[in-house]
């Protein structure tokens, strides 16, 4: 099965991982629950020991070392916003609404939620609000920086089928996407506004559809500051409003559509894989003795 054609569940990827240790086990030494130590490792000697600190490890590299830590995805959970956020403000990342959900569905079905960043974990996080946690659309805003192109699941979307596209039309991305488009194998959220960017999100019909349930898309650029705006000016209530800031003059700030207390806004503008200027593979070392 093509791999773009099936959605690997947490449970089949682990096995996955795993299936592959137990196969090179003569080749490839895994040490699980460890922690790399940055500061007291050089460019050739390398220490890393169990989480719990039982066990250190020291190791000597004799011909490359692969960081694959340099690549690794920069996600909501690990890097916060990158602009100011006042203190009463409702920041939560995706994990955590799911969380908060699980320990009360009841109260989190209350609130109303903005959803800040337009990349494959904004969307899903569109998805969930509505799949799982049953928030009506009308309560989910949703601000885009920009506008993407997506491959279509359903319509046999691929980045191979993208680079056949690209191929064509001797690298004019637009024109690719627009034929894409016709085929089925691209899609937009909106067919009156062209996406500037492809980021390869795979997406089914029925997401689309729930993308496209949300009336209330922010369409000013990149939100710069998220701030409180108080209806009284001595004193903070919790029917203070909340206002989103963008970097553009040409962008007016904009105000949530509920009070501070009841307005969540979920953090989903982490680069995700994009991320420029990692070097995974480290230059060859001389040749060296095994040290013991």
């Amino acid at each position: 099965m093509l791999p773009w054609n099936h959605r690997a569940n947490k449970t089949e990827i682990l096995k996955y991982f795993a299936d592959f240790v137990k196969e090179k086990k003569d080749q490839v030494d895994f040490y699980s629950d460890s922690v790399y130590d940055f500061e007291k490792s050089d460019e050739d000697t390398h220490f890393f020991s169990s989480i719990d600190g039982s066990v250190s490890y020291k190791v000597q590299v004799n011909v490359k070392l692969i960081d694959g830590s340099s690549n690794e995805n920069i996600v909501p959970h690990n890097s916060p916003l990158q602009f100011p956020v006042d203190d009463e403000v409702r920041v939560m990342t995706p994990n955590q609404v799911y969380d908060a959900y699980e320990e009360n569905s009841k109260e989190m079905r209350k609130n109303k939620y903005v959803v800040l960043g337009a990349g494959k974990t904004g969307m899903d996080a569109v998805v969930y609000l509505q799949r799982t946690m049953k928030i009506d659309p009308v309560d989910i805003a949703w601000v885009i920086s920009q506008d993407v192109w997506m491959s279509s699941r359903n319509g046999g979307g691929s980045p191979i089928s993208h680079s056949l596209l690209l191929l064509k039309y001797d690298n004019d991305t637009q024109k690719a996407a627009l034929e894409g488009e016709k085929e089925g194998s691209i899609v937009r959220l909106d067919k009156d506004i062209l996406p500037t960017v492809f980021k390869f999100p795979v997406v089914s019909n029925e997401e689309l559809k729930l993308y496209q349930n949300i009336k209330t898309i922010i369409r000013r650029g990149r939100a710069t500051a998220i701030r409180r705006c108080s209806s009284n000016t001595n004193v903070n209530s919790k029917d203070d409003g909340v206002l989103v800031e963008f970097g553009s003059d040409d962008h007016s700030p904009w105000e949530a559509f509920a009070p501070i207390d009841k307005c969540i806004f979920v953090h989903a503008t982490s680069p995700g894989p994009f991320v420029n200027g990692y070097t995974a593979f480290q230059p060859d070392h001389e040749a060296k003795e095994t040290s013991t």
